[in-house]
């Protein structure tokens, strides 16, 4: 009797165990347990990897890691609205530190540790007016960013396999797949199931997106433009900048610059509808120019390429309302290099290869010499984008 009672229980254990098993084997072999070193380490050795963690809120650790591996000539900093700037586009070593500043106090961290460490001969700083905003939060870093946490701190991560079959987001055929037969330089859960994530460059590509393998998140624009009409998420209204957040932007940029890091301040451009809808309302949104004009006060140029009109960018060379696509990145250094020659400072960009890229692939949101896997850009945001190719 006894022995029948140990064979139930452990045979009940083994049930148990077994599905966290299989979570556990789904997170390995998806690359969701390396350590970031480890991810660096594989991209810097292929450029075919890519990094896109469904598990891990990581990207601040992930971007500084790789700023201290490729020591690079030349940065851009700033948020999501900066991470499409891709190092092909540069003549001189270059990595992208977009999403590491996502308010003013994220760069102060980002700075800090910059000047501790290789400093960069160049930054470009792409500014979001929302940092300057009363109604904006100033975030924080949520964790330690010199000490990273062990990928299995806790059984969390072990259960969030169930949660995402339950909800719809990885389908038995997936997980399955990921456990059998990973792609090797897909490494996490939303680059092997998306193929989105970072670069070695630490650019980043929309390709699930773009390619039409699932349907974006601003159809039409339709997102962005509910945040403007609701007053929320980065689009809340204000007519002041907050005195706080200029103050601590003004300190920032003159400590590059007194340790000899050369700073171009742009605004990174909105999609035509976006635009136009934001000059209709822009009597709500005051504290824009109240920017402009008190860094330009205290001897910050701020480049402003809010209007995707200057730079000949259409609506279709946008991922969504606020992030530029690879060709309108591209238009945004060509202007930035325009603007500093005029400045008598050097430029940045590899302007010959730019103006091809953007000859050949105007009207589209991503570069194909960026994709790791095979795909062909689609209207993906349903406003009649022709995504053929003159010659193809």
């Amino acid at each position: 009797m006894h022995k029948v009672f140990l064979q139930r229980l452990a045979t009940f254990f083994l049930l148990l165990l077994l599905p966290i098993g299989c979570n556990l084997l789904f997170l390995y072999r998806s690359g969701e347990l390396l350590a970031i070193e480890e991810i660096f380490e594989l991209q810097l050795q292929d450029s075919r990897y890519l990094y896109g963690t469904a598990l891990h809120a990581d990207t601040k650790q992930y971007k500084l890691a790789g700023y201290s591996k490729v020591q690079p000539q030349v940065v851009v900093l700033g948020s999501s609205t900066s991470m499409q700037m891709a190092g092909m586009f540069f003549r001189q070593p270059f990595y992208n530190l977009g999403g590491a500043m996502d308010s003013i106090s994220d760069g102060e961290l980002v700075v800090d540790r910059m000047l501790n460490g290789h400093r960069p001969n160049h930054i470009l700083l792409g500014l979001d007016f929302w940092w300057f905003n009363s109604q904006f939060k100033q975030a924080k870093y949520g964790l330690n960013i010199d000490q990273e946490k062990a990928r299995l701190a806790s059984l969390r991560p072990l259960l969030e396999p169930f949660k995402w079959i339950r909800d719809g987001k990885v389908s038995l055929k997936e997980y399955f797949n990921i456990i059998l037969s990973p792609d090797p330089f897909l490494l996490g859960i939303a680059a092997q199931k998306r193929q989105t994530g970072f670069l070695e460059d630490g650019s980043y590509v929309y390709t699930s997106t773009i390619v039409g393998e699932e349907e974006g998140g601003d159809i039409q624009f339709e997102g962005t433009l509910r945040r403007m009409q609701e007053e929320r998420s980065r689009f809340e209204q204000g007519e002041y900048a907050n005195d706080t957040h200029i103050s601590h932007f003004i300190a920032l940029v003159r400590r590059l610059r007194e340790n000899g890091v050369d700073v171009t301040v742009y605004m990174p451009p909105l999609a035509p509808t976006v635009y136009d809808e934001l000059m209709r309302r822009i009597g709500d949104y005051k504290y824009i120019a109240d920017i402009k004009d008190r860094l330009k006060g205290d001897g910050i140029e701020i480049l402003d390429l809010q209007n995707p009109y200057l730079l000949q960018s259409g609506a279709c060379e946008f991922v969504d309302g606020f992030h530029g696509g690879d060709i309108t990145n591209a238009r945004v250094l060509l202007a930035i290099d325009q603007w500093r020659v005029s400045q008598s400072l050097p430029a940045l960009g590899r302007t010959d290869l730019l103006h091809a890229l953007i000859s050949k692939n105007s009207g589209h949101a991503m570069l194909r010499e960026r994709t790791v896997v095979p795909g062909q850009e689609v209207d993906f945001l349903k406003i009649g984008c022709d995504k053929k190719i003159p010659g193809e």
